[in-house]
């Protein structure tokens, strides 16, 4: 069966708008025209192209080839993303593109932390600047993407999509397929904790990334010997979206208090309230 979603090069829960998008800079690329490469190796792909969009782009048709390619196939996350052969042709899309880098050059640097997830989340994310030309929306529909491409792959464990995510931007590709398998056949039988402990001892060269040893800072707040620094970590590491994180020391109390953003709400924590929230979320 032929994967349609990965000749357009786009994930295939693609919204109408990304399909239409990938098929217009496709078709501009392989243009007989316009392209520079094997006249033969142009039809072929713009054949592919145009069977793939038009299966994808009927509502009925998708429907029919989805029920089929999803029962063949899991939703699982492969070693690496297909990519076009590299060519001189510049298309309006990279007109546009190198244009909107002039006014938002922050969508650089979005781009390239997607595409260490996933190179066709990283195209999508730029077909939807383009296309709906939302440059100054740039963070939250970054942020949509890759929380809907997490949510997919590795569940609803904030602790797991947090170490897949770590995993990704580190090219640890292999070890954060693992994670994705765990997820898919163990389910909630395992525990963060569980799955980080089993990914590290398959990939012990995962040991250098000292934030991702759990145990041993697990260990560490159970006999309240953690350190500032390391609380600082796990709360970054258990709580992706916090930010702003600080820390004061009373003389009066002698207590310390730590605060941080956390959905648009700040909170604050002293010492053993800080520790039994991270023992909870790590217990959990």
């Amino acid at each position: 069966m032929k994967d349609y979603y990965r000749v357009l090069g786009v994930l295939d829960d693609a919204e109408d708008i990304i399909i239409r998008a990938a098929y217009k800079a496709l078709a501009q690329r392989y243009h007989p025209d316009k392209w520079k490469g094997d006249p033969q190796e142009a039809n072929k792909r713009m054949s592919d192209i145009n069977e793939a969009y038009g299966i994808l782009s009927d509502p009925i048709k998708r429907k029919k080839y989805d029920e089929e390619y999803f029962r063949n196939r899991p939703r699982e996350e492969s070693a690496e993303d297909e990519n076009d052969d590299e060519s001189n042709f510049i298309s309006e899309e990279d007109e546009a593109w190198k244009m909107a880098l002039e006014f938002f050059p922050e969508i650089k640097e979005e781009y390239i932390e997607l595409s260490k997830i996933s190179n066709i989340l990283a195209n999508t994310f730029r077909a939807i600047l383009i296309e709906g030309q939302e440059f100054n929306q740039s963070r939250k529909i970054r942020k949509r993407l890759e929380s809907d491409y997490m949510n997919r792959y590795y569940g609803s464990d904030e602790t797991i999509k947090n170490f897949a995510k770590t995993l990704l931007l580190n090219n640890e590709r292999k070890a954060a397929i693992k994670v994705n398998k765990i997820v898919r056949f163990m389910g909630k039988s395992v525990n963060a904790m569980q799955l980080i402990d089993q990914v590290e001892k398959e990939f012990k060269h995962l040991k250098k990334y000292s934030f991702l040893n759990i145990e041993s800072l697990h260990s560490k707040l159970i006999k309240k010997s953690i350190t500032k620094e390391e609380i600082f970590k796990l709360i970054n590491f258990l709580f992706p979206s916090s930010s702003g994180i600080d820390y004061s020391y009373s003389m009066l109390t002698g207590d310390s208090l730590y605060k941080f953003m956390l959905d648009g709400k700040r909170h604050s924590y002293y010492y053993d309230e800080i520790i039994n929230l991270l023992l909870k979320k790590i217990e959990t």
